[in-house]
């Protein structure tokens, strides 16, 4: 893993912290926060490290190797995400299966406390160099997947029109994607709402990273946040937080 934390750690910065998950955690998967204010300011970044470990398929009977990644404001969310994020790595070691852009989680009810989002939907990192979303290990590609908390709406959009029509959408309005309690986007407002302030984080962009990396064949082993910044299954996710432990994973 010290290439994965090496590219991990030149983007993000140093590991701030990370939890092991409990009993129902897979065997050598653990979750790392970064920051605070990392890619800006206000929010954490979290991702897992361990799930490439697995060599997961997908549909078209390609496999790659994958970790998950969340963005979310720094005061008490990150240890509710690192929960969700043990949750979804958990399914998806246990079916074999990576992600796919555009594949929806949920809905499941509330992913925080007092926010709108009941899903996650998979990308890749938007709000990080394009060069981010690949780690190229001695062995493996490990591709990063960006899981972002949406609406029941939001999930249903995807559920009808597809991915790209709620892409399009955020890239229109540029709603701040790693706040839960952001309000849902409509798929008729074509306007951002004027320039953004300094500190806010840059505009969605599309592209087919995750896609297209994920669809090669793997190899080797298995807005309202009052901050200036800016489906695997049916199961319901079960509120877990996941305790911190420092200085983070080994």
């Amino acid at each position: 893993m010290a290439d994965l934390i090496e590219h991990l750690e030149s983007f993000l910065g140093p590991i701030a912290g990370g939890s092991r998950g409990d009993d129902a955690t897979p065997e050598g998967v653990q979750v790392a926060w970064f920051g605070p204010d990392v890619p800006f300011g206000g929010v954490t970044t979290l991702v897992t490290i361990g799930l490439s470990r697995r060599h997961l398929g997908l549909p078209n009977g390609e496999a790659l190797h994958q970790e998950l990644v969340m963005h979310v404001p720094t005061d008490d969310y990150p240890a509710r995400a690192a929960g969700l994020m043990f949750q979804v790595a958990g399914e998806m070691v246990r079916r074999r299966a990576g992600l796919q852009q555009g594949q929806v989680i949920g809905p499941r009810g509330h992913l925080f406390p007092g926010g709108h989002t009941t899903a996650m939907v998979a990308t890749s990192p938007r709000y990080l160099p394009e060069s981010f979303a690949v780690c190229h290990t001695e062995s493996v590609a490990v591709v990063l997947a960006w899981l972002i908390p949406i609406t029941t709406g939001e999930a249903e959009v995807i559920q009808v029109l597809g991915w790209e029509a709620l892409e399009q959408a955020f890239a229109a309005q540029n709603p701040d994607l790693a706040d839960p309690a952001r309000t849902e986007v409509t798929l008729d407002q074509a306007s951002t709402g004027g320039p953004r302030a300094s500190g806010e984080p840059t505009a969605y962009h599309t592209d087919s990273t995750l896609r297209s990396v994920a669809h090669r064949p793997a190899q080797g082993l298995e807005g309202s946040s009052g901050r200036s910044a800016p489906a695997l299954g049916s199961r319901g996710f079960d509120g877990c937080a996941a305790t911190p432990v420092a200085p983070g994973p080994e």
